[in-house]
């Protein structure tokens, strides 16, 4: 039985990994029809933030707005191994942080 236990312990990893972009100021923002929204953030590329449908995804938005407004640089996070440089516009941020 502890076989098994320890067996099926090992199939998870005990440990998410979570990538934080360089902090940037928010060049571009793009609201999509199906909810989708896209950032743009400066030294990076094109990411999706989230869809307006998801929990926290508005208040990132809100965020990502009023960061845009006063020019103050943000941190955005996504969970897994992800290349910030990169254009990537499926996997969701995580997380979105005022840089001031």
């Amino acid at each position: 039985m502890k076989f098994l236990c320890v067996m099926v312990l090992m199939m998870f990893p005990l440990e998410v990994y979570a990538v934080d972009c360089a902090a940037g100021k928010v060049k571009r923002l793009q609201p999509e029809a199906g909810g989708n929204i896209l950032i743009f953030i400066e030294n990076q590329n094109w990411h999706l933030l989230g869809n307006s449908k998801d929990p926290g995804v508005k208040e990132m938005f809100a965020l990502a707005l009023a960061a845009q407004a006063q020019d103050k640089p943000v941190i955005i996070r996504f969970l897994g191994a992800f290349d910030c440089s990169a254009y990537e516009t499926s996997t969701p941020a995580y997380m979105l942080r005022l840089d001031a």
